[in-house]
Protein backbone atom coordinates (compact mmCIF):
# COMPACT_ATOMS: atom_id res chain seq x y z
CA UNK A 1 0.00 0.00 0.00
CA UNK A 2 2.79 2.39 0.37
CA UNK A 3 4.09 1.62 -2.56
CA UNK A 4 1.03 2.69 -4.53
CA UNK A 5 0.99 5.69 -2.46
CA UNK A 6 4.82 6.27 -2.80
CA UNK A 7 4.15 5.53 -6.78
CA UNK A 8 1.39 7.99 -7.26
CA UNK A 9 2.84 10.67 -5.40
CA UNK A 10 5.89 10.42 -7.72
CA UNK A 11 3.67 10.15 -10.28
CA UNK A 12 1.73 13.09 -9.56
CA UNK A 13 5.27 15.49 -8.87
CA UNK A 14 6.46 14.07 -12.50
CA UNK A 15 3.12 15.10 -14.10
CA UNK A 16 3.52 18.62 -11.75
CA UNK A 17 6.87 19.38 -12.96
CA UNK A 18 6.47 18.06 -16.39
CA UNK A 19 3.21 20.63 -16.75
CA UNK A 20 5.43 23.58 -15.01
CA UNK A 21 8.25 23.17 -17.93
CA UNK A 22 5.41 23.12 -20.34
CA UNK A 23 3.90 26.31 -18.97
CA UNK A 24 6.75 27.97 -18.41
CA UNK A 25 8.06 27.50 -22.09
CA UNK A 26 4.76 28.50 -23.59
CA UNK A 27 4.88 31.85 -21.35
CA UNK A 28 8.61 32.05 -22.36
CA UNK A 29 7.41 31.45 -26.13
CA UNK A 30 4.51 34.17 -26.09
CA UNK A 31 6.94 36.47 -24.13
CA UNK A 32 9.27 36.53 -27.17
CA UNK A 33 6.42 36.86 -29.92
CA UNK A 34 5.11 39.95 -27.13
CA UNK A 35 8.76 41.24 -27.24
CA UNK A 36 9.36 40.94 -30.78
CA UNK A 37 5.70 42.80 -31.66
CA UNK A 38 7.15 45.21 -29.41
CA UNK A 39 10.25 45.62 -30.88
CA UNK A 40 8.16 45.79 -34.56
CA UNK A 41 5.76 49.12 -32.98
CA UNK A 42 8.78 50.46 -31.47
CA UNK A 43 10.64 50.65 -35.03
CA UNK A 44 7.82 51.87 -36.65
CA UNK A 45 6.92 54.74 -34.31
CA UNK A 46 10.64 55.65 -34.52
CA UNK A 47 10.03 55.64 -38.34
CA UNK A 48 6.81 57.83 -37.81
CA UNK A 49 8.97 60.22 -35.07
CA UNK A 50 11.74 60.93 -37.19
CA UNK A 51 8.76 61.44 -40.38
CA UNK A 52 6.97 64.21 -37.79
CA UNK A 53 10.57 65.69 -37.27
CA UNK A 54 11.63 66.15 -40.54
CA UNK A 55 8.23 67.26 -41.72
CA UNK A 56 8.27 70.10 -38.57
CA UNK A 57 12.29 71.10 -38.96
CA UNK A 58 10.95 71.90 -42.61
CA UNK A 59 7.85 73.48 -41.37
CA UNK A 60 8.54 74.68 -38.11
CA UNK A 61 8.86 78.63 -39.76
CA UNK A 62 8.04 79.88 -43.31
CA UNK A 63 11.94 80.68 -43.73
CA UNK A 64 13.03 76.71 -43.58
CA UNK A 65 10.22 75.61 -46.44
CA UNK A 66 11.95 74.14 -49.49
CA UNK A 67 8.92 73.33 -51.88
CA UNK A 68 11.38 71.73 -53.77
CA UNK A 69 12.89 69.54 -51.89
CA UNK A 70 9.72 68.34 -50.55
CA UNK A 71 8.20 68.04 -54.02
CA UNK A 72 11.29 65.98 -55.15
CA UNK A 73 10.40 63.42 -52.57
CA UNK A 74 7.37 63.03 -53.42
CA UNK A 75 7.59 62.63 -56.94
CA UNK A 76 10.54 60.41 -56.39
CA UNK A 77 7.78 58.39 -53.76
CA UNK A 78 5.55 58.38 -56.50
CA UNK A 79 7.49 57.85 -59.66
CA UNK A 80 8.84 54.50 -57.36
CA UNK A 81 6.22 52.79 -57.88
CA UNK A 82 5.47 53.84 -60.97
CA UNK A 83 8.84 52.30 -62.38
CA UNK A 84 9.06 49.02 -60.46
CA UNK A 85 5.85 48.35 -62.87
CA UNK A 86 7.67 49.09 -65.75
CA UNK A 87 10.43 47.46 -64.34
CA UNK A 88 8.73 44.05 -63.64
CA UNK A 89 7.26 44.43 -67.32
CA UNK A 90 11.14 45.09 -68.83
CA UNK A 91 11.95 41.66 -66.75
CA UNK A 92 9.38 39.65 -67.55
CA UNK A 93 10.38 40.86 -71.53
CA UNK A 94 13.96 39.43 -70.67
CA UNK A 95 12.61 36.16 -69.09
CA UNK A 96 9.13 34.79 -70.65
CA UNK A 97 10.25 34.07 -74.54
CA UNK A 98 10.59 31.13 -77.07
CA UNK A 99 11.78 33.48 -79.94
CA UNK A 100 14.86 35.63 -79.31
CA UNK A 101 14.50 38.39 -82.41
CA UNK A 102 10.59 38.80 -81.04
CA UNK A 103 12.38 39.34 -77.37
CA UNK A 104 14.48 41.87 -79.04
CA UNK A 105 12.57 43.87 -80.59
CA UNK A 106 9.78 43.97 -77.47
CA UNK A 107 12.86 45.05 -74.79
CA UNK A 108 13.51 48.08 -77.65
CA UNK A 109 11.16 49.40 -76.58
CA UNK A 110 12.30 50.53 -72.85
CA UNK A 111 15.96 50.78 -73.99
CA UNK A 112 18.13 53.76 -75.14
CA UNK A 113 19.32 53.57 -78.60
CA UNK A 114 23.25 53.66 -77.72
CA UNK A 115 21.85 50.29 -75.48
CA UNK A 116 20.33 49.17 -78.61
CA UNK A 117 23.13 49.37 -81.08
CA UNK A 118 25.26 47.38 -78.37
CA UNK A 119 22.67 44.89 -78.22
CA UNK A 120 22.45 44.24 -81.87
CA UNK A 121 26.55 44.76 -82.48
CA UNK A 122 26.71 41.88 -79.44
CA UNK A 123 24.44 40.08 -80.96
CA UNK A 124 26.00 39.87 -84.46
CA UNK A 125 28.76 38.06 -82.84
CA UNK A 126 26.57 35.28 -81.42
CA UNK A 127 24.25 33.38 -83.92
CA UNK A 128 20.65 32.85 -81.42
CA UNK A 129 18.51 32.06 -84.84
CA UNK A 130 19.64 28.57 -84.80
CA UNK A 131 19.13 28.13 -80.92
CA UNK A 132 15.72 26.80 -79.64
CA UNK A 133 15.71 29.08 -76.30
CA UNK A 134 12.50 28.51 -74.15
CA UNK A 135 12.80 30.65 -71.04
CA UNK A 136 9.80 31.24 -68.25
CA UNK A 137 10.61 33.55 -65.38
CA UNK A 138 9.57 31.93 -61.69
CA UNK A 139 9.96 35.15 -59.52
CA UNK A 140 11.98 37.90 -58.98
CA UNK A 141 12.88 40.64 -56.16
CA UNK A 142 13.56 44.55 -57.21
CA UNK A 143 15.48 46.96 -54.91
CA UNK A 144 15.69 50.41 -56.81
CA UNK A 145 18.56 52.87 -55.74
CA UNK A 146 18.63 57.04 -56.78
CA UNK A 147 21.92 57.83 -58.47
CA UNK A 148 20.56 61.39 -59.48
CA UNK A 149 17.07 63.54 -60.43
CA UNK A 150 17.52 61.83 -63.64
CA UNK A 151 19.00 57.93 -62.77
CA UNK A 152 18.67 55.40 -60.96
CA UNK A 153 19.48 52.06 -60.83
CA UNK A 154 17.28 48.93 -60.28
CA UNK A 155 18.77 45.22 -58.66
CA UNK A 156 16.28 42.23 -59.46
CA UNK A 157 16.94 38.83 -58.34
CA UNK A 158 15.29 36.94 -61.15
CA UNK A 159 14.73 32.82 -60.63
CA UNK A 160 13.97 31.63 -64.20
CA UNK A 161 13.95 28.53 -66.16
CA UNK A 162 15.84 28.02 -69.48
CA UNK A 163 15.32 25.35 -72.09
CA UNK A 164 17.55 25.32 -74.66
CA UNK A 165 17.00 22.66 -77.02
CA UNK A 166 16.36 19.44 -74.80
CA UNK A 167 18.61 20.72 -71.83
CA UNK A 168 16.57 22.57 -69.34
CA UNK A 169 18.34 24.12 -66.43
CA UNK A 170 17.32 26.67 -63.49
CA UNK A 171 19.20 29.42 -63.36
CA UNK A 172 19.28 32.52 -60.54
CA UNK A 173 20.41 35.76 -61.72
CA UNK A 174 21.04 39.06 -60.52
CA UNK A 175 19.60 41.17 -63.19
CA UNK A 176 21.38 45.17 -63.33
CA UNK A 177 18.72 47.81 -64.90
CA UNK A 178 20.64 51.38 -65.05
CA UNK A 179 17.52 53.95 -65.96
CA UNK A 180 17.94 57.26 -67.26
CA UNK A 181 15.03 60.14 -67.82
CA UNK A 182 15.94 60.86 -71.41
CA UNK A 183 13.28 63.83 -72.29
CA UNK A 184 10.76 63.12 -69.97
CA UNK A 185 10.77 59.20 -70.85
CA UNK A 186 12.55 57.06 -68.42
CA UNK A 187 14.58 54.35 -70.65
CA UNK A 188 17.04 51.94 -69.43
CA UNK A 189 20.52 52.42 -70.90
CA UNK A 190 22.40 49.43 -69.59
CA UNK A 191 21.86 45.87 -68.37
CA UNK A 192 24.59 44.22 -66.56
CA UNK A 193 23.82 39.85 -66.00
CA UNK A 194 24.91 38.23 -62.93
CA UNK A 195 24.31 34.43 -62.39
CA UNK A 196 24.05 33.20 -58.60
CA UNK A 197 26.27 30.12 -58.22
Amino acid sequence: MKKIVLIGTILVLVFSIVYLVKKNETEKLDYQIQMNKLRKQNKELKTERKNELFISENFSNDENIDVNRIKNIVVKDGLSEKILLENKKIIDVLFNYNDFNTRQETINMYITDVLKDRMIKSNKSIDMHDIQIDSKLIGFDSYMSWEADNKFTTLNIVDSNAKIGNEATKLSTIVKLNYFNLNGVWKVSNISFFDIR
